[in-house]
This record gives C-alpha cells, structure tokens and sequence, in this order.
C-alpha cells in the first residue's frame, strides 16, 4: 500500500513536470479571455503590450502569426507610400506649376509649425531652468546658513551639498540642451522663404 502510494505520487510529480504550466494556464485562461471579451463586446483598446504577451505566451504559432501580421502590415504600409509617390507624381504632370506651389506651401506650413513647436518648447524649457536656477540657489543658501547655525553636521552638509551639484550638473545639461534648440530653431526659421 505505502509503495503504492509512492508511485502515484511519483507520477504526479513526473507529470507536472512533463507539462509545462503555460500549457495549462493557456487552457484556462484562454476561455476566461474570450469570455471577457465577449462581455466587453470585443472591446480593442487592450493595451498593445499585453495583447503581444498574451499571444507568445498562448502557443508559438499564435506569436508567429502575430509577427507575420506585423509585417504584413509593415508592407501594406510601404505599398501606401509607394501609391502615394505615385499619386504625387501623378498630380505633378497633370498639375504642373499649380501643384509645385501648392506642394512647396505645404512644406512651407510644415516648417512653419516645426519652427513655433521648437520656440515654445524652448520658452518652456527656459522658464524651468529659470525656475531650477533659482530653487538650487536658495537650496545652496539655506544649507549654508544652516551649517553656520550648526542645524546641519558636516556629514549632512555633504551628502546635500553632493545632492546640489548633481541637480546644478542636470540644470546645465538642460541649459545646453535649450541652447541646441534655439540653434535648430534658428535654422528651421531661416530655412523658411519670406512671402
């Protein structure tokens, strides 16, 4: 009876070793997932990371099938741009001159844009190193009227005034940043012809 017992129990064992857990978690949650979808009526703003877990996890052939899907799509979108191309060429001999302008206003606009993108994003960034500029100072400050008070020891002193650099340090990459923007902005605005 003991030895009995043994041998079933080794193989259970076995068997849970064989098969693999996401082949079981695969036959249950397969249905839950369906049903869920049923019941949100086949709702598809499910987050695309999820979705592409679910399928690897599910079998291989599903991930395989989703990649190919992907490419699938990524050549529908080639042929997209080519018949575009085509389309452009098209209307350029038909056109002529008349689209040749309306394509250069059309860049002329998106240049445009890009360049009032750049200048906002650079008056916000200027605005918040003004404002970083500004907190690190008074930081500084307080740390050292606090140390002259002998509110903070030295090692305190330190690890803030370690803490102070990394964010003057950060401030500066920032500033370098804006001053590469208000260069590319600066070409985005000269490259833009005068009406």
């Amino acid at each position: 009876m003991k030895k009995l017992k043994i041998l079933i129990f080794i193989k259970v064992i076995l068997l849970l070793l064989v098969m693999d857990s996401s082949v079981l978690a695969q036959g249950k949650s397969g249905n839950t997932n369906r049903d869920r979808s049923e019941q949100a009526g086949n709702d598809t703003t499910a987050s695309a990371d999820t979705l592409r877990e679910r399928t690897e996890r599910a079998s291989p052939v599903a991930a395989d099938t989703a990649r190919s899907r992907g490419e699938a799509m990524r050549q529908n979108r080639a042929v997209d741009q080519r018949e575009r191309g085509q389309e452009i060429s098209r209307q350029a001999r038909e056109g002529g001159r008349a689209f040749g302008q309306q394509i250069s206003e059309e860049a002329r606009q998106k240049r445009l844009n890009r360049a009032e993108e750049l200048e906002s994003a650079e008056s916000e960034g200027r605005d918040k190193a003004e404002v970083a500029r500004e907190r690190i100072e008074n930081a500084e400050r307080n740390l050292e009227n606090a140390r002259s008070e002998g509110r903070v020891s030295d090692e305190v002193f330190t690890e803030r005034m370690n803490k102070i650099n990394r964010a003057k340090e950060k401030l500066n990459s920032l500033e370098e940043k804006l001053s590469r923007g208000r260069e590319m902005r600066r070409t985005v605005s000269e490259s833009i012809p005068e009406e």
